[in-house]
C-alpha cells in the first residue's frame, strides 16, 4: 500500500533531549495507516524530577532516558515496539533521602534496589523492550516479552542504544520471524 504524505520532526524535549520522528501515512485511508519510527535520547532524568515525584512517589539523583519506538498500522491493525533505557541511573542517595519521612525514605530504597539489581552492571543499563499489536479496540501488551528482555539486558546481554528494525506495512498482522510477533524489535 502506498503511503503518500509524510511528516518529519526534529525538536529538544525537557532535559536537554533531542526527539527525531519520522512518519509516513495515508491521511485518505478509512483506517489509520501509517509507518513511523521515533527517538527520544539524551533526556536528563534530573530535569524530570517533578514528573516523577508526582506519579511515581520517587526522584533521581543522576540519569539518562532513552526511547525508541517503530509501529506501524492499516486495516484497524498495528504492530510495533517501544525500547526504553535508563542509564547511569541512580535512585538512592542516602544524604538526601534522611531528610524524608520514613515511608518515603522506604519506598525510595526499595526503587534504587529494584533499579540497581535490574541494570546490567558493565553498561549501567537499565533497559527493556516492550513489544505491542492488536488492533485500535483491542490492544496486546506483550508483558512478558518485555520482563525477558529486562532480564536479559540485565544478565546477558546489554541491549544497544539504538532503533532495532522498522515495522513495516508488511508486518502488520503477520507473525515474525521464527512465527513469534514478540520477538520484534530485539537487538539482531
Amino acid at each position: 500500500m502506498e503511503l503518500p504524505a509524510g511528516v518529519s520532526a526534529r525538536g529538544r524535549t525537557l532535559g536537554g533531549g533531542d526527539l527525531d520522528l519520522q512518519l509516513q501515512l495515508n491521511p485518505l485511508a478509512a483506517a489509520p495507516t501509517f509507518e513511523m519510527t521515533a527517538q527520544l535520547t539524551n533526556v536528563n532524568l534530573v530535569a524530570l524530577n517533578d514528573f516523577l515525584k508526582a506519579y511515581g512517589k520517587f526522584d533521581v539523583e543522576r540519569g539518562m532516558f532513552a526511547l525508541y519506538t517503530s509501529s506501524a498500522a492499516q486495516d484497524g491493525s498495528y504492530e510495533g515496539y517501544f525500547k526504553v533505557l535508563f542509564e547511569n541511573l541512580d535512585v538512592f542517595d542516602w544524604q538526601k533521602e534522611r531528610k524524608k519521612n520514613a515511608l518515603q525514605v522506604f519506598w525510595q530504597a526499595i526503587v534504587g534496589t529494584v533499579t540497581t539489581l535490574l541494570k546490567n552492571q558493565p553498561k549501567d543499563r537499565l533497559a527493556a523492550i516492550v513489544p505491542v499489536s492488536g488492533t485500535f479496540e483491542n490492544t496486546d501488551v506483550h508483558t512478558w516479552t518485555a520482563v525477558s528482555t529486562l532480564l536479559r539486558n540485565a544478565f546477558i546481554r546489554a541491549l544497544v542504544p539504538k532503533l532495532d528494525q522498522k515495522v513495516t506495512l508488511g508486518d502488520v498482522g503477520q507473525p515474525a520471524a521464527g512465527g513469534d510477533k514478540s520477538s520484534r524489535g530485539k537487538d539482531n
